[in-house]
């Protein structure tokens, strides 16, 4: 209940602020979610942002966040970067992180709009790949890892 409470507390937040934020600015920090980024990217991460991918200055935005993205694994640095997007049944809220021992974790909530049914997967990567022509990246090699991972 704690985590659907978050989620959706998230979701009406991000709803309401600009399409760029920090992951430490404009109501990101609910239950404990930076906590848990700030643990597994090091306080040393590069923030790349948290875009609302509605509308075109959300897709704008992640333009600037996937090439920060992009440039941090470059110069071999920890990085934490995250989307939030309205689909025609759910929202989508998908974090990425980069380890300071180069591990990659994706941490994906889905909320259900129909219900109150909320999926959370968090994966351990070995890489990703950078996908410059559509801004976006894929995740390789990739285990599920138990949400208390996460938690």
């Amino acid at each position: 209940m704690k985590v659907l409470v978050a989620i959706l507390l998230t979701v009406l937040l991000t709803a309401c602020t600009p399409s760029l934020m920090s992951f430490t600015e404009g109501g990101w920090d609910i239950t404990g979610v930076v906590d848990n980024v700030e643990r597994l990217a090091g306080p040393e991460a590069v923030d790349c942002g948290f875009h609302d991918l509605q509308g075109a200055k959300g897709q704008g935005s992640v333009l600037y966040g996937i090439e920060c993205v992009r440039r941090a694994i470059i110069h071999k640095r920890s990085v934490k970067f995250g989307t939030n997007e309205a689909l025609p049944d759910s929202t989508v809220t998908e974090i990425l992180i980069r380890t300071q021992d180069k591990k990659y974790w994706t941490v994906l909530y889905e909320r259900m709009l129909d219900s109150d049914e909320l999926r959370l997967s968090v994966h351990a990567c070995e890489s990703i790949k950078i996908h410059r022509d559509s801004n976006s990246y894929e995740s390789k090699k990739c285990v599920e890892q138990p949400t208390s991972k996460w938690l």
